[in-house]
């Protein structure tokens, strides 16, 4: 039951407007030693928690399989684009992007 409050209250603090850009790790993860299997969510779905509002036209379309080989230093999960593919959450850098803005778009797309 305490580590339903704690992920409750976490949850809440991050969608409020007091959350900081750095964030601990159990916002995310199910414990303060990190690893990439103890997330609270899937990749796409974690993301949404915080950021419900990136969803619709304007934003890259997420699940879809590729119809091109990318580079691999923008990952997929299970073959398919997620929010992680060009976003590091880990980051430090505008956007949290993997690349800079300038190289990302054509690192997939030549149009």
């Amino acid at each position: 039951m305490r580590r339903l409050a704690w992920v409750t209250l976490t949850l809440l603090f991050l969608a409020s407007d007091a959350a900081s850009e750095t964030k601990p790790c159990m916002y995310c993860h199910l414990s303060e030693r990190p690893g990439p299997t103890d997330l609270l969510a899937s990749g796409t779905e974690l993301c949404l928690r915080c950021h419900p509002d990136r969803t619709g036209g304007r934003e890259h379309p997420v699940g879809s399989f590729p119809t091109f080989t990318g580079p691999t230093r923008l990952p997929l999960g299970d073959g398919r684009i997620i929010c992680t593919t060009c976003h590091n959450p880990h980051a430090s850098t505008p956007g949290m992007l993997r690349l800079p803005p300038q190289e990302l778009c054509p690192a997939c797309h030549t149009e």
